[in-house]
């Protein structure tokens, strides 16, 4: 019963006591995963990484180029520093593109092929890392948590390395949050500041208009 929805994921800390992994092999998508201890019982790390295999094994199964990619990394790491403190760095990494002419047939419904450099490629990447550290006040009933990081994500569209349109948007930013527990009550306080900068470029049809602006935000 809802058109659009807010997501919030939580990553899990890595093992701290043994090393663990896993792989995965299947047609289009492939990964592995690895975590385990830094210090036994007290740091952790997880790391984990997919791949599409769409590129490389459409041209044998149907017969014709479909130039779809995307994957992914991830990584981690958890430490708990004494009784009342923890801190975790998180850093994450995509891609997609594709090519939207790669699945063109003729009239008689052969595959039309395409170079790597056609002008109807799109293409988007995401990144972003993190921090957060948590400490217990040990006199006072309160949590502080503080984070921070940095997001950027990127696309553009036309041939790789010489884009017709690009788009990017970067934001930076660092929070205070404090709980006081008052029994069966809290209060909840903290500050916010964050910068985004948004900026385009436009060239091939769109040249003889103002086609390139970039903008910043401050919160």
């Amino acid at each position: 019963e809802r058109m659009s929805s807010v997501m919030d994921v939580t990553a899990r800390n890595g093992n701290k006591q043994n090393i663990a992994g896993a792989v995965a092999l299947a047609p289009f998508l492939s990964g592995i995963r690895v975590e385990g201890p830094i210090v036994p019982g007290r740091v952790s790390f997880l790391l984990s990484g997919r791949r599409s295999l769409v590129e490389e094994l459409t041209p044998e199964v149907f017969g014709q180029r479909m130039a779809y990619g995307f994957g992914d990394a991830f990584g981690k790491v958890h430490a708990l520093i004494g009784n009342r403190q923890s801190l975790s760095i998180t850093g994450l990494s995509t891609f997609d593109r594709g090519d939207l002419s790669a699945t063109q047939k003729t009239f008689l419904g052969d595959a039309i092929s395409t170079a790597d450099s056609d002008s109807s490629r799109i293409a988007w990447t995401n990144n972003a890392i993190g921090a957060r550290y948590e400490i217990l006040p040990g006199r006072l009933p309160a949590k502080v948590t503080l984070t921070g990081g940095y997001s950027g994500s990127d696309q553009d569209f036309g041939p790789e390395g010489n884009p017709e349109r690009t788009s990017t948007i970067e934001s930076m930013e660092g929070k205070l949050d404090v709980i006081w527990f008052l029994g069966n009550s809290e209060i909840q306080m903290g500050g916010l500041y964050r910068s985004t900068q948004t900026q385009f470029s436009l060239t091939g049809q769109f040249e003889a208009v103002p086609n390139q602006q970039q903008h910043t935000v401050s919160e």
